[in-house]
């Protein structure tokens, strides 16, 4: 299903009646660019699949020689943010709720692959990944979706995207 800019704010319209035009604006627009990341990542990743070309293929049709690279946990490839924190605050804790709840928000499990602590390749970085447990697959997942964005009217980075609600705040 293709969704465009304004499937994605009537979609955050349906769900939030009441919210004002330039935030459901915002919000439908920060799905928008979640989605063109995953969709990136997902088109490189087959680029990088199909490998380097013959050198018989002309320039302008070789593929990147880019090399798929090794993710250390908790620290984000793209890294849009500095994570550190230099205040001594503590570090964005995933609640359980937001693993698995009634309501069918959850966290999809980790790949069988990572069992054991198995390095595998996350579906939705393409990244070559090791987990110890659930909440650093939790934590991995929400580093790839970048889930939160600011609300405020006058935020002067209203596109910003951000992987935790420490950075977002």
């Amino acid at each position: 299903m293709d969704l465009t800019l304004s499937h994605l704010r009537r979609h955050v319209l349906e769900k939030y009646p009441e919210l004002a035009s330039d935030l459901s604006a915002r919000l439908g627009a920060a799905m928008a660019r979640q989605m063109a990341i995953l969709k990136y990542r997902e088109r490189h990743r087959q680029k990088l699949s199909k490998g380097l070309p013959d050198s018989a293929e002309t320039e302008s049709t070789k593929l990147s020689e880019t090399v798929a690279t090794e993710v250390t946990p908790g620290i984000h490839p793209l890294d849009f943010l500095e994570t550190a924190s230099d205040s001594g605050l503590s570090q964005t804790s995933y609640a359980t709720s937001l693993m698995t709840t009634q309501d069918g928000i959850s966290i999809p499990n980790p790949p069988k692959e990572s069992k054991n602590n198995a390095r595998f390749e996350c579906p939705y970085c393409f990244h070559i990944i090791s987990i110890k447990h659930r909440k650093d697959w939790s934590r991995h997942v929400f580093n790839d979706l970048m889930p939160y964005v600011c609300l405020e009217q006058d935020c002067t980075t209203p596109t910003k995207l951000y992987e935790s609600r420490h950075q977002w705040y």
